[in-house]
């Protein structure tokens, strides 16, 4: 696999991918909201690396090692359920706050302010746009990270979608070539009977 690496905010994701020649690319690997909103803005096979158990225990164990401070979890993706449970097998002394995932940035930022002024949480533990706003305010946080096993798991999918792309790109070639060398005279329409191929 020849792949290279960018790394973006979500802020500055569509940009950058709007700014690179995807013409030389089989497939794009990103994750969190920041994936779907570039996969919203390309045209070529997408796979999104997502939030694995090892991820979350990873998060929130290091979380742990904050004791007594006030913490929540925050992220793009409703991932509560999972939190719950891993919270109750690390045995948290203290209750986690998981509040309603953000449906887009600006509430993401509100949601944290309400957290760290009102609620006085110390300590977040989310994805990078919750991390990335935390910080700015002064709080602690523990970034979810991709483990090898998510990252293994999203790179063999591309390579799955890569392989199945490649094999109908021949089939159809090869059925072009069929037509194009036949001495019949050939017209598609699509359902709206605009024409889509002629010979």
């Amino acid at each position: 696999i020849d792949a290279e690496i960018y790394s973006a905010s979500l802020d500055t994701a569509v940009d950058l991918i709007k700014s690179i020649d995807l013409s030389q690319y089989d497939a794009v690997i990103s994750r969190g909201r920041t994936g779907k909103m570039v996969q919203s803005s390309i045209n070529i096979p997408f796979v999104n690396v997502e939030f694995s158990g090892y991820d979350l225990m990873r998060a929130l164990k290091l979380a742990q090692f904050s004791q007594n401070k006030k913490t929540a979890f925050l992220t793009f993706f409703d991932l509560a359920q999972s939190a719950k449970f891993l919270t109750e097998l690390l045995e948290f002394k203290t209750n986690i706050i998981i509040p309603d995932p953000p449906s887009n940035n600006q509430e993401m930022e509100e949601i944290i302010m309400d957290l760290y002024y009102s609620q006085h949480v110390q300590l977040f533990v989310g994805d990078g746009a919750c991390v990335e706003f935390a910080a700015t305010l002064g709080a602690e946080t523990v970034l979810i990270t991709s483990g090898s096993e998510a990252m293994d798991k999203a790179v063999d999918e591309a390579v799955s979608i890569i392989s199945y792309t490649r094999e109908e790109r021949e089939k159809n070639e090869f059925y072009h070539s069929i037509l194009e060398q036949s001495n019949s005279l050939v017209a598609v329409f699509d359902k709206n009977a605009d024409i889509v191929y002629s010979k």
